[in-house]
């Protein structure tokens, strides 16, 4: 009998993912590609159904903390930072790596994040700095 409901519910759960299918109104048939944004990030949804992606640009000898705001069209928000992006960059030396965490939205619909640098010169221990920004 449990084999029988197991099979059951995996048969169900197959048949709901391939039912799936892309939402062709979404970028370009309904995937948006964003190049060279982040090296990694994370995803908060904003109310109005937009994107905040976070994290960093990292190109080998260059860390710098970005944020992105994605339209809910899958598109850059150009009306955001600097053509949709917000770069922090307070060390240009490739030393320091630079991130911002997961932001938060607040009850009146303002952005909080963590701004962080790490300071590494294989010498001295790593230092961090965090700051919150709002």
């Amino acid at each position: 009998m449990r084999n029988i409901l197991l099979s059951a519910m995996l048969f169900t759960i197959s048949v709901n993912i391939s039912a799936q299918s892309l939402d062709t109104t979404f970028g370009t048939n309904g995937t948006a590609v964003q190049s060279e944004l982040l090296n990694w990030g994370n995803t908060t949804e904003l109310p109005d159904g937009s994107l905040i992606l976070s994290g960093e640009y990292y190109n080998g000898s260059v860390s710098k903390a970005v944020l992105a705001k994605i339209k809910p069209d899958g598109s850059l928000d150009n009306t955001f930072g600097t053509g949709g992006k917000f770069v922090m960059d307070q060390f240009s030396s490739m030393d320091y790596y630079e991130y911002f965490s997961t932001p938060f939205v607040l009850a009146d619909g303002k952005i909080l994040i963590a701004y962080s640098s790490e300071y590494d010169n294989n010498v001295d221990p790593e230092s961090y700095s965090i700051k919150l920004i709002r």
